[in-house]
């Protein structure tokens, strides 16, 4: 075992009516970054990746029937521009409301628990959570070196999912996101230490793999 710490037609156009070229789609235009000047507190990284973020979100806009597809690796900047366009807790403000939040305490890791073996349960979850639970749980529990936890908690009068890793360490993971499943923060800790939140998500996620 070794751990790694988503017309009309033709008969009936009138004949006085010559036929129009047919429209070609415009192609998306890349954002510049004069958008970003609030923004301007955060590192060169970060900056790129919202205009990365802002352009991939410009090129789904301009599709054809919806056609952009999502991006599962969602980094700190993403997060919080998400958080910021859709309202509703922030990515600091959760670091903020969590960052002491003791998963080495047994009640706080079942705190506003949900059951996971209930199938309405897990299927009425945005698909962030569910994508989280089963990565913690196929490569963490099931391997039975820890124990995930799924809850459910309100912050500022939004509900927000946690998924909660204790492992039989001293290490614990944790995974925030807002009621629609965005993410929000992720982060590792030991014991009941401070939480060391990850500066792209699932960062902590993603070193949690079971060989």
């Amino acid at each position: 075992m070794s751990m790694k710490i988503h017309g009309v037609p033709p008969q009936l156009r009138r004949a006085s009516l010559e036929p129009a070229d047919q429209a070609k789609p415009e192609a998306p235009r890349a954002l510049s970054t004069q958008g970003l000047d609030r923004f301007e507190g955060l590192s060169g990284a970060e900056r790129a990746e919202m205009q990365r973020f802002m352009n991939l979100k410009a090129r789904a806009e301009a599709a054809p029937h919806g056609g952009g597809r999502s991006v599962r690796s969602v980094g700190a900047a993403t997060a919080a521009l998400l958080s910021d366009r859709q309202g509703g807790v922030t990515a600091e403000r959760a670091q903020d409301a969590f960052g002491r939040y003791d998963l080495s305490d047994y009640q706080n890791a079942q705190r506003n628990s949900l059951d996971d073996r209930n199938p309405e349960v897990m299927n009425a979850l945005p698909e962030s959570v569910r994508d989280s639970f089963a990565h913690y749980y196929d490569h963490a529990e099931a391997n039975d070196w820890a124990t995930v936890y799924l809850s459910r908690h309100e912050l500022d009068g939004e509900s927000l999912y946690m998924v909660a890793t204790r492992t039989d360490g001293s290490d614990n993971y944790m995974e925030l996101f807002g009621a629609d499943g965005r993410p929000l923060a992720s982060g590792e800790a030991m014991e009941n230490e401070p939480r060391r939140w990850d500066a792209e998500f699932g960062a902590s996620r993603a070193r949690v793999v079971y060989d």
